[in-house]
């Protein structure tokens, strides 16, 4: 699975995506990813390098929770 990012407004929408399911590429549709590190994605583009998250569901600062469950 991969994701490839524009800035947009405040934030950064998805450009293009591969081999994320059809329910989680329509949900990508209306997200707008907002600096900070509720997410995985900021995340990564706040360290420049990969992050690994243990648990996402355990994670006190992790927002998007809804697609994970």
């Amino acid at each position: 699975m991969a994701q490839i990012l524009r800035s947009r407004d405040a934030g950064y929408c998805v450009a293009a995506r591969y081999s994320f399911s059809p329910e989680y590429t329509e949900y990508h549709k209306i997200l707008t990813f907002v600096p900070g590190r509720g997410g995985l994605t900021v995340r990564v583009l706040l360290a420049g390098k990969p992050v690994q998250i243990a648990d996402v569901l355990a994670d006190p600062e992790y927002k998007n929770r809804e697609p994970q469950r």
